[in-house]
């Protein structure tokens, strides 16, 4: 099973739905359905209850225009912002640590929102790294040690090539982060 990941722009209002109520987490970002209420038992029937009705969409998907997907890359991008496994300070650890709680848990626990704030933080952040510096970081076998979930290229010309890829999906990160929080609005970090 992989663990992937995927970045979701949120609106001010879309945030606030995800605060008020996090069964909506599905139908923002995944174009769920709304949760069905449970269906009458066995003496409900019997007395004659009417069904309950399908809930109604309480929000619209975002989109694939406002979600930017890192497949398995965040383990690794984790591991070279922060030079660890898991935690790390904040802004480097937003892919694994930090932000509120919202929606519900995927299997990796619920899904951070950062503010507005946060993500020209990280956006910044994600900026001030060069290509240099997350070839320096490149150690396949610590990264091993960690058990962070990637495979290194076997000779030093693969590695520069993923660490060359690895630098482009930051820019892209910075770039949709430096927008969001340009709209004023949140980021919504899932592993899944």
């Amino acid at each position: 099973m992989s663990m992937l990941c995927t970045l979701s722009r949120v609106t001010a209002s879309q945030m606030a739905a995800l605060r008020g109520d996090p069964s909506v987490a599905g139908q923002l970002l995944h174009d769920d359905p709304p949760t069905a209420p449970p269906r009458p038992g066995l003496f409900a029937k019997l007395f004659g209850k009417a069904p309950p009705a399908p809930p109604a969409r309480t929000v619209q998907w975002i989109g694939a225009a406002q979600q930017y997907d890192l497949d398995r890359q965040w383990n690794v991008l984790h591991f070279l912002l922060t030079g660890q496994g898991e935690g790390g300070p904040f802004p480097a650890s937003f892919l694994c640590d930090g932000g509120e709680e919202v929606g519900t848990d995927l299997g990796y626990g619920k899904p951070p929102l950062f503010t507005s704030q946060q993500a020209g933080r990280i956006a910044d952040h994600l900026r001030s790294i060069g290509e240099a510096d997350l070839l320096e970081r490149y150690d396949a076998d610590v990264m091993e040690e960690q058990g962070v979930f990637w495979t290194a290229g076997d000779s030093e010309e693969e590695q520069r090539e993923q660490v060359r890829g690895l630098h482009e999906t930051l820019t892209e990160i910075a770039d949709f982060a430096g927008e969001t929080a340009r709209l004023g609005g949140g980021l919504v970090v899932e592993i899944y």
